[in-house]
């Protein structure tokens, strides 16, 4: 509604035209391929730093348990 009063104050569209605008936006199908053609806003995030709490730990063979997985069995 307010876009169309909008474009009414506006003059630069005939009304016609602004009428079948508006009757054609009323089918649920052809607004979600207006919504999805011209988007109203675009929201963009600013991208988030991720942080790590990871620290290197050194694996030596002979530390891993070789019976580990037996239990699935």
């Amino acid at each position: 509604m307010r876009a169309q009063m909008f474009a009414m104050k506006k003059k630069e569209y005939p009304l016609q035209e602004i009428a079948v605008a508006a009757k054609q936006l009323l089918d649920p199908a052809k607004r979600l391929a207006a919504d999805f053609m011209f988007p109203a806003k675009i929201k963009a995030r600013r991208v988030q730093i991720i942080q790590t709490n990871l620290a290197y730990q050194e694996i030596k063979p002979n530390d891993l348990n070789e019976n580990a997985f037996e239990s699935i069995k």
